[in-house]
């Protein structure tokens, strides 16, 4: 991520509080005892970077929809953000590890994939 997406992500995140934990353990999500990142939301804005392996934004928040309402990314080629909600058109599709992400929470909540 550049300078110019942790600037935008932080101008968005002005006066509507951000925060996120990660926590990291090995697990033994389908038997192969890869690791699992736990992302700590607070209800409302969390900034996160992604550190799994690029995977559907649908799959990797399938499950979540009581919890999350939005993801957000700057995406600098076309200087527009892109979205996703569950049950909702969207124009952000993939989660791509490194890439820095805005989650809107409708609740505290843990939020878990693999590495």
């Amino acid at each position: 991520m550049t300078d110019k997406g942790n600037i935008a992500l932080g101008v968005l995140a002005i006066g509507v509080g951000i925060g996120a934990i990660v926590l990291a353990r090995r697990g033994t999500n389908g038997g192969n005892g890869g690791l699992i990142i736990t992302e700590q939301l607070v209800a409302g804005n969390n900034e996160i970077v992604f550190q799994g392996s690029t995977r559907d934004i649908a799959t990797a928040f399938f499950g979540y929809e009581a919890e999350i309402n939005s993801v957000w990314w700057y995406d600098w080629e076309a200087l527009t953000w892109r979205s996703y909600s569950p049950g909702a058109p969207s124009d952000l599709y993939y989660l791509v590890q490194g890439e820095t992400y805005v989650i809107h929470a409708n609740v505290d909540c843990e939020w878990t994939y693999e590495k």
